[in-house]
């Protein structure tokens, strides 16, 4: 994969309570790591799905390294909510695929 590929910044995010001086938990999502991404057009997102367990993903990030993810994370790009469905190594350490879905926050 080329640098040059690597054009879109996004934000993964990892969820995290804590509770307030009155008890009340207090939800946030924090920035874990700052990636440089590959956005897959949907066509060829498609290609992936059919080959994997992914099949309602909205998109897929291709990055070198993968950070450390869960299902429970999420990313941020293009200040759109995207939630992690799984992940896939591209041939021999040459990256990593991210199945993503869009989250209405709405």
């Amino acid at each position: 994969m080329r640098s040059g590929d690597l054009d879109r910044r996004i934000f993964i995010q990892d969820f995290s309570s804590s509770q307030n001086a009155s008890g009340e938990e207090i939800k946030t999502w924090s920035t874990t790591s700052t990636v440089w991404a590959k956005k897959i057009p949907k066509s060829v997102a498609e290609k992936f799905q059919t080959e994997q367990e992914f099949a309602t993903a909205d998109l897929v990030f291709q990055v070198r390294n993968i950070p450390s993810i869960t299902v429970k994370s999420r990313i941020v790009y293009s200040s759109e909510n995207y939630d992690i469905l799984g992940t896939q190594e591209v041939k021999r350490s040459e990256g990593w695929l991210i199945f993503v879905k869009w989250r209405d926050n709405g």
